[in-house]
């Protein structure tokens, strides 16, 4: 049997018994391992983990998030918005680094035609950063909990 269609039945097999927990759920590492037949740590676990995760969120709508040390828990529904802004945060963080460096790339010492792709990079990437900076201040204020007006009584 082919290799890639192994690791994919094992994956479907994974997420298929995950998704039959309960939110909240821990599925322990050891568990995993088992049922994957892949020592926990390898970089074969760790691929298999996160296309197991892709099935799990498409096919199941059920999101795994790492207990260190443990293994996983389904996140319970209410859980899903901060997971999401969780991922949002991180992609604006490499959206910054990414700033940063055509910001402060030495534009003195680019050849012509450098110079020329640099500053379409540096200006695209203005409007994204601008563009990901009012988004994010958006998504902040939309996920603010509000807490019920207090009862008064007449």
């Amino acid at each position: 049997m082919n290799d890639n269609n192994e690791k994919q039945k094992v994956q479907e097999l994974l997420a298929e018994m995950i998704a039959k927990y309960d939110y909240g759920a821990i599925i322990s590492h050891d568990w995993i391992s088992h049922i994957a037949s892949i020592p926990y740590g390898t970089n074969k676990y760790k691929t298999i983990i996160g296309k197991t995760k892709r099935i799990l969120i498409k096919k199941y709508s059920k999101v795994l998030e790492s207990v260190k040390g443990i293994g996983y828990r389904i996140i319970l529904p209410d859980e899903y918005t901060d997971n999401t802004l969780g991922h949002y945060k991180k992609g604006f963080k490499e959206l910054q680094r990414g700033y940063e460096v055509i910001e402060n790339a030495p534009i003195t010492e680019m050849s012509p035609e450098g110079l020329e792709i640099h500053r379409r990079v540096y200006d695209r990437s203005t409007v994204l950063l601008a563009s990901m900076q009012g988004a994010r201040a958006e998504l902040k204020m939309l996920n603010k909990r509000r807490k019920p007006a207090p009862i008064t009584m007449r």
